[in-house]
């Protein structure tokens, strides 16, 4: 699932993403790039002899913002004109609490950082939105990657954290991305 994840960068800081078409449409959050011109994405292309390629496409467009959900839809282009690898979305929402997630992301720069959880609570109601709490750790940079469930499909986008506690993060929930 790492080659469906990005690394989203604008002049202003980064964040994350997933690929959810093989055309290039990926999600992100929109606090991620709203007001930024200048869009970059970094994606990983597994290779014939094994190993992966880091490559920047600078050819991204903003394609959807919604700021009531703080989701964003962008297009990237592949450089060879291929599908790229893409991240399942979740078929049937069925999230419990105490069921195992992890995330990939780039947190703090580090790109294609894995990091794993439980979901605390599964509909979190807090200013008017739902989340997925979660106790998987999340830091700048994490914002608008992928939290996935263990059979690798994608459950939520995660958002933020309460900067107060250790590992109170949150995840859109995947029906509001469809």
């Amino acid at each position: 699932l790492g080659g469906a994840v990005i690394k989203v960068s604008t002049p202003g800081g980064l964040g994350s993403g997933v690929i959810i078409s093989p055309d290039g449409y990926a999600i992100t959050n929109a606090h991620v790039i709203q007001g930024e011109r200048a869009l970059r994405a970094t994606v990983w292309f597994r290779q014939p002899e094994g190993g992966l390629k880091r490559v920047d496409i600078d050819d991204v467009e903003i394609e959807a913002v919604n700021s009531a959900l703080d989701l964003a839809l962008i297009k990237i282009k592949h450089p060879d004109g291929k599908p790229f690898e893409v991240a399942p979305l979740e078929f049937e929402e069925g999230i419990e609490a105490g069921q195992r997630v992890f995330a990939i992301g780039n947190p703090l720069g580090l790109e294609r950082t894995l990091t794993e959880g439980v979901v605390s609570v599964p509909a979190m109601q807090m200013e008017g939105r739902t989340y997925i709490q979660t106790d998987t750790p999340i830091n700048p940079g994490n914002s608008g990657g992928p939290l996935f469930n263990l059979r690798g499909e994608v459950v939520g986008i995660t958002n933020m954290k309460i900067t107060r506690g250790e590992n109170v993060g949150f995840a859109i929930p995947t029906r509001y991305v469809k």
